[in-house]
């Protein structure tokens, strides 16, 4: 314990550091850090925990590896979002989707995967160096959405595709892979069609098909030539062709991210 104690001290001082200069900097009128930022933590405990593993030789680095990672990126982030308040949200035990999905288990393409090295200590360190919230019912994503939809001027950080669908700003952090990426507050009609698109193609990361023979181009066609304004009633016209109603309403449930929770803490969807 006190090793562990001690890497987490160590790796923490440069973001400490960088947190006691901008607000040295705010004081004195440089610049102006006033943004509430919510982060989905869920990715963090894959692509972190992946990078600590050498590519050539599959040695594992030590742990100390992904402290300094994630306190190297949380300051980048707050840094630049110019964020002085923030939240996090890590996914927990159960999700109300699972009993939503007939077609296909949700997320059972997932089942057999092995967990990269590092995943359950790196969530254990975001709970405890930044007080990480633990959801349980629903996903990071959805406790996220919730986040801004009762504060919306905060910034959301996540790499999950699917929180595109809600209308607020975003920012995509970067990876040895992929670039990082700002999202504006797109259009009002913008995040529907995102969610109408998941509806038709549905989403193989998360196990779920929408409808057959209807790909992301193929559902990008349909809500374009469609006499429908809006986007979820050419979806749900579409799946009424096929006589698949049911089926438009497991798909909605399953991409629509939770706008709140009752007073049982159960998602409203």
């Amino acid at each position: 314990d006190n090793a562990y104690t001690i890497t987490i001290t160590d790796a923490s001082v440069a973001a400490d550091e960088l947190a006691r200069r901008v607000a040295m900097a705010a004081a004195v009128g440089t610049i102006v850090h006033n943004n509430h930022i919510v982060f989905d933590f869920d990715t963090w405990s894959y692509d972190i925990a992946y990078a600590a593993v050498e590519k050539e030789t599959g040695v594992v680095r030590p742990f100390s590896y992904c402290v300094a990672i994630i306190e190297a990126r949380f300051a980048d982030i707050m840094y630049k979002l110019k964020g002085s308040t923030y939240e996090g949200y890590l996914t927990g035990m159960w999700n109300f989707r699972n009993f939503i999905a007939v077609t296909d288990p949700y997320k059972g393409n997932r089942i057999n995967t092995v967990k990269p090295p590092y995943y359950e200590d790196i969530r254990t360190y975001l709970i405890h160096r930044f007080n990480a919230v633990v959801v349980h019912g629903y996903e990071a994503d959805d406790a996220s959405a919730m986040a801004v939809y009762k504060n919306r001027d905060a910034i959301i950080v996540s790499r999950d595709k699917d929180l595109r669908m809600v209308q607020c700003r975003q920012f995509s952090y970067g990876t040895s892979r992929t670039p990082e990426a700002y999202y504006d507050v797109m259009p009002s009609n913008e995040h529907l069609k995102l969610l109408a698109i998941q509806i038709l193609a549905g989403d193989t990361t998360d196990n779920y098909k929408g409808l057959k023979g209807v790909g992301h181009k193929t559902a990008e066609e349909i809500l374009k030539v469609s006499n429908f304004r809006d986007p979820i009633l050419a979806a749900f016209y579409k799946y009424v062709v096929h006589n698949k109603q049911g089926l438009f309403f497991e798909m909605f449930r399953l991409a629509f991210m939770v706008h709140e929770v009752d007073q049982d803490g159960n998602p409203v969807v």
